[in-house]
């Protein structure tokens, strides 16, 4: 992961209220570049956690899940460090 997310001022974000369900925000933070997509297979144990932390000290773009060890391929997870960028 070493593609670093864009930062964004509050004049620069666009209107949510249009938001209507989890797919929506998700195709907005990608359009945005602030959602990086992970395809390959990891460990939700043992390597999601690290990933997720790894971007957040990069200030790198949010990670999603395509293919967790253990999970159906339809069950994604996104990540992100609760603190603020």
């Amino acid at each position: 992961m070493s593609s670093i997310g864009n930062q964004h001022t509050s004049s620069q974000l666009p209107a949510v209220s249009h938001i209507k369900d989890l797919r929506e925000f998700i195709d907005a933070l990608r359009a945005l570049g602030d959602l990086q997509d992970v395809e390959r297979e990891v460990d939700w144990e043992l390597e999601i956690g690290a990933i997720i932390r790894h971007s957040y000290d990069l200030r790198a773009s949010a990670p999603l899940f395509a293919t967790i060890t253990g999970y159906r391929s339809e069950e994604r997870r996104v990540g992100k460090e609760s603190r603020s960028r």
